[in-house]
C-alpha cells in the first residue's frame, strides 16, 4: 500500500475545432473539385489518472483521457460525380499527459490566523 499515491477517475465535456480540406481529380483530364469544412464539434471525454506524492511540495502526475465527438454529416452537389456527395464522420481521439507538480505551501490546508 502507497499512502501519497491518488488514483482517480474523471470525464466531462470536450470540445474541438476540425478543419479538413479534400480534393477530387481526373486523371484523364484536368476536372478537379475541392472540399473543405471548418466546424467545432462537441462530445464528451473520460480518464483515469494517478497523482504520486515525491514530498510535501512535489508530485508526479500521468493521465489518460478518451475523447469522442458528435457525429458529422455534410452532403454537397459535385459536378466532378455528377451526383450529391456525403461525408460522415465520427471522430475521436486519445491523449496522454504526464507532468510534474509543485504545490507552494505543502500539505494541509490554508488557514489564516488572526
Amino acid at each position: 500500500m502507497v499512502d501519497n499515491l491518488l488514483l482517480y477517475v474523471t470525464s466531462g465535456l470536450a470540445y474541438a475545432n476540425f478543419k479538413r480540406d479534400a480534393l477530387f481529380f481526373d486523371d484523364n483530364g484536368p476536372l478537379q473539385e475541392t472540399f473543405s469544412s471548418n466546424r467545432t464539434r462537441f462530445g464528451w471525454t473520460a480518464g483515469v489518472g494517478t497523482e504520486w506524492a515525491i514530498n510535501a511540495n512535489w508530485s508526479l502526475k500521468s493521465e489518460v483521457l478518451y475523447a469522442r465527438f458528435e457525429k458529422e454529416q455534410e452532403t454537397f452537389l459535385s459536378p466532378f460525380f455528377a451526383a450529391n456527395v456525403r461525408f460522415d464522420r465520427q471522430d475521436s481521439v486519445w491523449v496522454s499527459r504526464i507532468g510534474l507538480n509543485y504545490r507552494f505551501g505543502g500539505y494541509g490546508p490554508v488557514v489564516a490566523k488572526y
